[in-house]
């Protein structure tokens, strides 16, 4: 029974990792390239990732599935992982995106008006 969740949990979350990874990397070019309007379109964060990690301890004496499983999760652009990456690569590169060093009298809603 285990080792049919852990197929289960590897085939729904190998699906939704690889649909976030389409949706962050691949989708935008491709609608550009067809000179299509490309709007923001939502993933499932977290979910894929968990079911991957899931599947791996499920189906580890399967190891050549489970490292599959882990390495698809590794793709999952909207797991704990990716965040926490984006996150230190914003503290790390100075890009975290508040910009209130970086703007001045911009940053400051009094200034606005002036």
């Amino acid at each position: 029974m285990l080792t049919i969740l852990g197929y289960l949990a590897f085939a729904l979350g190998a699906f939704l990792s690889l649909l976030n990874f389409y949706l962050s990397f691949v989708r935008v070019p491709l609608l550009r390239a067809l000179g299509r309007p490309s709007g923001f379109v939502s993933g499932f964060p977290l979910v894929g990732s968990l079911l991957l990690v899931t599947s791996a301890v499920l189906l580890w004496r399967a190891w050549r599935l489970a490292y599959t499983a882990l390495a698809v999760a590794a793709l999952d652009t909207g797991g704990l992982h990716w965040f926490l990456g984006v996150l230190l690569w914003g503290a790390i590169s100075g890009r975290s995106g508040g910009g209130d060093a970086e703007q001045g009298d911009a940053a400051d809603p009094a200034a606005r008006g002036r």
